[in-house]
């Protein structure tokens, strides 16, 4: 009996090239912190790192989406500031949307367009809440009070730079 190798080749490397890799997106950070639990900042820096089991991986594009919605920000789209595709693999990324609230807890992602023209996926483990300080710290103070009823604060929120609230 002859052997077909035509036929049998390409059988032979299609089953040792296995499953296509993924690449995906880990330790995501604002202000190099991962999940911090407020940011004294009007313009928070947001870094992420690239994993993938393939050589020569690279970021040529990303785009960041922030919101008020987890579930709309794990699905892309952010209600308070989507940066669009913007070219380019330097981290960190400087917030640059509309002045962040106090007493406000927004969630972030970012996807990133590869080497190869495609998209990493945007994913809700990637997703990260941050509160503002305001927050935090009025937060914390009704715990307090809660127990002691005598601690007063005055907490004043700073101006956002480019008054747009």
């Amino acid at each position: 009996m002859r052997l077909n190798w035509t036929v049998i080749l390409p059988l032979i490397l299609l089953s040792c090239a296995g499953e296509p890799r993924g690449t995906t997106l880990l330790n995501l950070k604002c202000e190099y912190l991962v999940n911090p639990e407020a940011i004294d900042t009007g313009e928070p820096r947001f870094t992420w790192q690239i994993a993938s089991a393939d050589r020569g991986i690279e970021q040529t594009a990303w785009m960041i989406f922030v919101g008020t919605d987890s579930a709309s920000v794990s699905a892309g789209k952010g209600d308070v500031w989507e940066s669009g595709q913007i070219k380019g693999s330097t981290v960190p990324v400087v917030y640059s949307g509309p002045c962040l609230l106090p007493l406000t807890r927004y969630f972030w992602n970012v996807k990133v367009r590869l080497g190869d023209g495609s998209w990493t996926a945007v994913s809700y483990t990637h997703l990260r809440a941050h509160e503002t300080v305001l927050d935090l710290v009025c937060r914390l103070l009704l715990e307090k009070k809660k127990t002691t009823k005598k601690i007063k604060a005055v907490v004043k929120h700073k101006k956002c730079k480019r008054g747009d609230n």
